[in-house]
């Protein structure tokens, strides 16, 4: 059954402090507090307490650390790094140019490759379903996104069927939303500017899916749905990181837009801190990543 998504009243929770202490780095990057909904000059932020998902009983000295265990990696670019042409460049947009590439390029984000290290960043990290022995889950939360200068922040996006995902259109030109899940109906609204849109997911998905803007159709990225928080997106420097995991073998699956489909097996420890190596990734064709692991 395709699940419909729902519009009703947003929740919003406060980070716990011991949130930071559990190293939710993934949730960090994936939910876009690095470089996600800020500040504005153009129009006003909704009142929102933005939240990270995390892996949290209600109690959260009820978790015993102890009695789980932690998997990191990364993934990096091998070769020199790919230069992509920008999507529109600066002051040459024919789609609302007051706004779109009115301030400069709009890059071709598609492959975020770091120049100092070449870790690539936007490589969804998950497990497929909740592990047995997992600690509970905390409660809802709000994942922002935001529409603003026709661009996308951020752009991959990791949530769960519990929040509340607020697509905030900042700009003073229409933007339309279309939403391409597998286990959700599809979605094709058409907010007005400076709204906030605001859908639940029903069922977990199976994979990331893409959502973009039809009318300015670079302005896009990737969401992955989940009825856990067992899931990572690398950051700029390449890491991923997933905590309290429980102790044994699990399959972690891997995903990046360019194509890149993959699993990898790791058997952890209960208070293990597992590095899972380094994955090297490499074009084929000038478009598909492909890999490699080196240990």
């Amino acid at each position: 059954m395709v699940a419909v998504p729902q519009r009703d009243a947003a929740m919003s929770k406060t980070v716990p402090a011991t949130w930071l202490a559990r190293h939710e780095i993934g949730w960090l990057v994936a939910l876009g507090l690095f470089s996600g909904c800020g500040p504005s000059s153009t129009s006003p932020a909704p009142k929102v307490t933005v939240a990270v998902a995390h892996q949290e009983s209600a109690d959260a000295s009820d978790v015993d650390e102890a009695q789980f265990a932690m998997v990191k990696g990364r993934i990096v670019y091998s070769g020199d790094v790919p230069k992509l042409s920008p999507h529109v460049r600066h002051g040459m947009s024919k789609l609302d140019p007051a706004v779109c590439a009115a301030r400069e390029d709009i890059s071709d984000e598609s492959l975020r490759v770091s120049g100092e290290n070449h870790g690539v960043a936007d490589v969804f990290v998950w497990l497929p379903m909740k592990p047995a022995g997992a600690p509970t889950e905390s409660p809802g939360i709000v994942v922002p996104i935001c529409f603003e200068d026709c661009r996308v922040r951020p752009r991959s996006i990791i949530g769960r069927t519990v929040d509340e995902f607020w697509f905030e259109f900042r700009d003073p030109t229409a933007h339309n939303l279309l939403l391409n899940p597998r286990y959700n109906a599809t979605q094709c609204n058409n907010p007005g500017p400076h709204t906030v849109d605001k859908l639940r997911f029903n069922s977990s998905e199976k994979r990331p899916f893409e959502f973009h803007c039809a009318i300015h159709r670079w302005m896009g990225g990737s969401m992955l749905v989940l009825d856990h928080s067992y899931a990572a997106v690398t950051g700029e420097d390449g890491t991923f990181l997933i905590a309290n995991m429980p102790p044994g073998d699990h399959q972690l699956h891997l995903w990046h837009e360019r194509e890149f489909r993959d699993q990898l097996k790791v058997t952890l420890k209960a208070g293990e801190e597992l590095d899972a190596g380094v994955i090297s990734l490499t074009l084929t064709d000038g478009a598909k990543l492909t890999r490699s692991i080196e240990r």
